[in-house]
């Protein structure tokens, strides 16, 4: 074989190799973006673990309790923890929402070149906050255990029931505590870095940035008795699952690849 089919070869590998390494390079991102989806469920369903040991142990009592102990009674219309945490809180989300709603019923009838970049992304967004939040609303609607300012031990007139009678509302009635609904309002915007598909930095830059409101208006409806911290686990693991699972389900990647084994079928 002579050296110029030698460089041949050589040039023809090379130029192989170059038309590879986007694709290479695409892969390794596409692996990194379901590592952190991956992780994230598996950090919901840890504290959806972490909110049964809270209820089982006692924990959701000694804190409430503490509490209830402390103030004398729950602090549950003290003027910033109601008015402003919560139905200011409630009423901003919601004002949100319905301009985020408005904004993308306006572009189907009449789109917008702006909104190209970033329509699927906030389609996916809305599905999934109204999957998160309908579902936590859904589950409140089924379930029996009690707020804090219900239940006997506290002032009200609700026993403590086991995880095992959650749903057993015929039994110990509809307690519509759980899971918390409140903090979805925070929760919610967890879902921003996995719908856009941020990574790497910015993906940590902003779960650092939104989760704090979640937390926060968590802290706020236990310290208000509307709720045990199993409750606002429960709901934030909940929320990571979602956020998690269904922005990668209508990623187009996920479309793509299950049309591309569908043809290799036929």
């Amino acid at each position: 074989m002579s050296c110029h089919d030698l460089f041949g070869k050589a040039a023809g590998h090379s130029a192989n190799f170059r038309c590879a390494a986007p694709r290479l390079a695409s892969g390794v991102r596409a692996c990194r973006g379901m590592s952190w989806h991956l992780a994230a469920a598996l950090l919901g369903l840890g504290l959806a673990v972490a909110g049964y040991v809270s209820h089982a142990y006692g924990v959701d009592m000694r804190i409430s309790g503490w509490i209830y102990t402390h103030y004398s009674g729950f602090p549950r219309d003290r003027f910033f923890l109601k008015a402003v945490m919560h139905d200011g809180v409630r009423n901003i989300v919601a004002g949100i929402f319905i301009l985020l709603g408005a904004m993308v019923a306006f572009d189907i009838f009449s789109p917008r070149v702006w909104m190209e970049k970033h329509r699927h992304s906030l389609h996916v967004f809305l599905i999934c906050a109204a999957v998160f939040i309908g579902g936590v609303a859904a589950l409140k609607s089924v379930t029996a255990p009690a707020c804090p300012w219900d239940m006997a031990a506290f002032g009200g007139v609700r026993q403590a029931i086991t995880y095992a009678d959650v749903f057993r509302t015929e039994s110990f009635g509809n307690g519509r505590c759980f899971p918390a609904g409140h903090s979805t309002s925070g929760y919610v915007w967890l879902g921003l870095p996995f719908v856009f598909g941020l990574q790497g930095r910015s993906f940590a830059v902003v779960v650092l940035s939104v989760l704090p409101a979640g937390l926060s208006l968590s802290a706020v409806q236990i310290l208000r008795g509307a709720h045990f911290l199993s409750h606002e686990l429960t709901t934030l693991g909940i929320a990571l699952v979602v956020f998690s699972v269904l922005p990668f389900l209508f990623s187009r990647r996920f479309f793509v690849s299950r049309l591309t084994e569908s043809s290799d079928v036929f």
